[in-house]
């Protein structure tokens, strides 16, 4: 499905949950009602209620939250007052998980740069926040810009040598102009 089909159906979902709201029907009245699923109106209630806990509760709250993956999470962005910072938690364990399942020397190299950002993290706990702050800068944010690139430049890799092993598996020869 498309980004703009996906949000397409989001704000239809979410038209009508807005809808039953301002009616005095209940849930299954007002699916028969518009022939609505019943099932999927009440499966997209669920979803679109769970981004609507966060942002009710953090409705006057300014400033850096950290969070999970959660996506709902996302949506509190929006007025510009919350930046989000993610954890390194949920991102590491994929890889963990991955490198399990796989032994990548991607997904090794991964959790290596992540445990130095852990060690620098048990060295500064504890200190003020001005403290945690200078460190991080001066020590954790090279160390993240690294990762980033160095993960770029491995997934590009990583996806050309994919792209020629499909091409290999098929007996095909890659298209001109294809760079190894």
């Amino acid at each position: 499905m498309t980004a703009s089909k996906s949000l397409e159906l989001e704000s239809f979902w979410r038209a009508h949950l807005d809808g039953w709201r301002r009616s005095d029907l209940n849930q299954r009245e007002y699916c028969e009602l518009r022939g609505l699923p019943l099932k999927r109106f009440g499966n997209w209630r669920a979803t679109l209620r769970h981004e609507e806990r966060p942002a009710a509760h953090l409705k006057d709250f300014g400033g850096v939250l950290q969070v999970d993956g959660y996506a709902g999470f996302e949506r509190l962005t929006v007025g510009g007052n919350i930046v989000l910072a993610a954890c390194w938690a949920h991102p590491r364990r994929k890889f963990y998980e991955f490198h399990q399942a796989t032994n990548s020397p991607i997904a090794a190299e991964v959790l290596r740069r992540i445990a130095d950002l852990y060690a620098i993290e048990k060295e500064i706990r504890g200190r003020n926040v001005a403290e945690r702050q200078g460190t991080r800068d001066i020590r954790s944010r090279p160390l993240v810009d690294a990762m980033k690139l160095w993960l770029e430049a491995s997934c590009a890799r990583l996806r050309r040598a994919v792209r020629l092993q499909l091409f290999a598996s098929q007996n095909k020869k890659p298209p001109p102009g294809f760079r190894e």
